[in-house]
């Protein structure tokens, strides 16, 4: 189950690195959550959204986008009076210009979480960006309170947008307090370089983020490196189990790749495959997905990956 951050994704359709340069927009599903959501169900897990959206047209398009990928939206709540939240990114090569107006999704409250839907999911995933205002934070808290006591498997990703944020000590301290018994968490090198140290070197700024996360409390960090390595580190000062990152050049699908391999090494984990096969196999999920704008429209083919990765292995 993933729970959070649900968007309509407005990205430009010429390329530019400013939306105040861009004209035009087509509409996507977007947000963390839903992005993890969707790359679930395509490697065929049952996958369930906890989210919440307006009863107008957007929130209609982003149910029947879910609905399509097989994810189900039972459980998704839906506001009266607030419109579902929107985001307005640059098309472009390099690090888009972005833009979020926080709306329904925010408005997510303890009592829309269920302790029987935390029961009955196998995996409870959430982001940071699902957590920067009240009361969807206090919300997104209860599920990981409630899935911690039931021994469930919990999964992070650290997307810290300094856009987001107003203080960045805040979200250090909020993503502190939830990776206490997290199984897994999900730190890119763009992320950590937000959130730690931009001028940081990258191997350093890297032991740093892998630490940290180890200290919070994250049993395993997965670090995810474009055009360097991936790799997941199972405790302090223990040995990284590392693979290349086969992405070498910046292109607009990068963000989405990012939520694709997550998915894929989640799926891998619940299939009791070793750490590596874990990488490879979300690796390869990442890269299936590369290039598309928005949610992957294709069909993903397990069967392909692993019989590519077994290969390797």
């Amino acid at each position: 189950m993933c729970v959070g951050e649900t968007v309509v994704d407005f990205i430009s359709t010429d390329l530019t690195d400013s939306l105040l340069d861009s004209g035009m927009f087509s509409k996507y599903l977007g947000g963390n959550a839903a992005y993890v959501s969707v790359y679930s169900a395509k490697l065929s897990k049952k996958s369930m959204l906890l989210t919440k959206l307006g009863k107008g047209h957007f929130g209609e398009f982003l149910a029947r986008k879910l609905q399509k990928y097989g994810v189900s939206t039972e459980y998704i709540s839906y506001s009266d009076n607030i419109e579902t939240s929107v985001a307005f990114l640059s098309q472009t090569s390099g690090t888009p210009d972005y833009q979020r107006i926080h709306l329904a999704d925010s408005e997510l409250k303890i009592s829309d979480i269920d302790s029987l839907l935390i029961e009955n999911s196998k995996v409870i995933h959430t982001s940071l960006s699902s957590l920067v205002k009240e009361p969807a934070r206090s919300a997104v808290r209860k599920a990981f309170r409630l899935g911690k006591g039931m021994n469930k498997i919990l999964t992070v990703q650290p997307n810290y947008q300094p856009q987001l944020w107003s203080d960045r000590e805040e979200a250090k301290e909020i993503l502190a307090q939830l990776c206490d018994g997290v199984k897994i968490v999900f730190p890119s090198l763009s992320s950590a370089r937000h959130l730690f140290d931009y001028n940081m070197e990258q191997e350093e700024l890297k032991e740093l983020c892998i630490k940290t996360f180890h200290d919070w409390g994250a049993e395993l960090v997965v670090f995810i490196a474009k055009g360097h390595y991936d790799e997941v580190s199972t405790g302090p000062g223990k040995r990284t189990i590392k693979i290349p990152n086969l992405n070498t050049t910046s292109i607009p699908g990068y963000a989405g790749a990012n939520s694709a391999f997550i998915s894929g090494f989640i799926v891998a984990y619940l299939e009791k495959m070793p750490l590596k096969k874990c990488l490879l196999f979300a690796r390869e999920v990442g890269m299936t997905v590369l290039d598309s704008i928005g949610p992957y429209p294709g069909t993903i083919f397990r069967k392909d990956i692993l019989e590519k990765i077994d290969k390797i292995t």
